[in-house]
């Protein structure tokens, strides 16, 4: 019985489809690259941008440019998390390699063999990092020796948090997960300063006479992601029934709702600045 109930605490799913969860894959993106590369990508840009656009009096084209470019790192932030809809995690009958079957924008992998999946040699595994948000927990490693062509993320649903002890019983060299208040700190962190960075603060730099349209531009851009996410979530045959769809209503509306919060703040600050 004992050995039954650990095979089932090695093998989990996540599922992060639909426009309700959007949200969740940006976190998902966000805190699955390491800490350098979030900081070159996705902080210090936006921070340079700002920086120009406050003491060089830049054009209205340049205004637009660095609104964009803020634009697109978001939009890269939702196509790497289309690669978190659809994840199984499972460990090998050896307990040493933990296989995943992942679903999302590379249809090379989606649904792919053991032999062709993507996989977590845990034995390599020299330290991990973990970083928490509502419903989910993001563990990073970094291995030793020559596999660092294995997977380096691991996406653990927080009501399993038991995957990871479970993982140790059968591979004991696996180092022990950061505390938890810790795991709180850097996914709200690193969630928080990105929306400031890459959100707020360019919209509080704009000038009034590109303001207006910067919102509008945005506006549509996220409804026109919202509304594809919606069809392709519906094509894929996951909304069955009148209260699914309804379900992926409302879940749009939840994540439309985040985002004009956070334009509505960067107005506030714009008034105010």
């Amino acid at each position: 019985m004992a050995d039954q109930d650990l095979d089932g605490e090695t093998v989990w799913e996540v599922h992060l489809a639909g426009p309700g969860l959007l949200l969740q894959r940006v976190a998902c993106s966000l805190n699955a690259v390491s800490t350098g590369a979030w900081l070159l990508l996705f902080v210090l840009p936006p921070l340079l941008g700002g920086v120009w656009i406050a003491v060089g009096d830049a054009p209205p084209v340049g205004q637009i440019a660095y609104a964009v470019l803020c634009l697109c790192l978001w939009l890269a932030l939702a196509t790497i998390g289309a690669s978190f809809q659809h994840v199984r995690y499972e460990l090998d009958a050896s307990g040493a390699v933990l296989l995943v079957e992942r679903e999302g924008y590379d249809p090379t992998i989606d649904r792919s063999t053991s032999e062709d999946s993507p996989a977590v040699p845990l034995g390599a595994v020299q330290s991990v990092t973990a970083a928490s948000f509502p419903g989910y927990q993001v563990l990073r490693m970094r291995y030793g020796g020559n596999e660092d062509s294995g997977l380096n993320t691991i996406i653990v649903p927080t009501s399993r948090r038991s995957v990871w002890d479970a993982l140790q019983q059968r591979q004991q060299t696996l180092p022990s997960l950061p505390s938890a208040p810790t795991r709180d700190l850097w996914g709200y962190v690193r969630l928080t300063i990105t929306v400031l960075v890459a959100g707020v603060l360019p919209l509080g730099l704009l000038s009034e006479e590109v303001l207006p349209d910067v919102i509008l531009i945005s506006v549509f851009v996220v409804v026109a992601g919202l509304v594809q996410n919606t069809l392709a979530t519906v094509r894929r045959g996951d909304a069955r029934d009148l209260s699914a769809y309804g379900g992926l209503f409302v879940g749009a509306l939840k994540t439309l709702s985040v985002v004009v919060s956070v334009i509505l703040l960067g107005v506030l600050v714009n008034r105010l600045i």
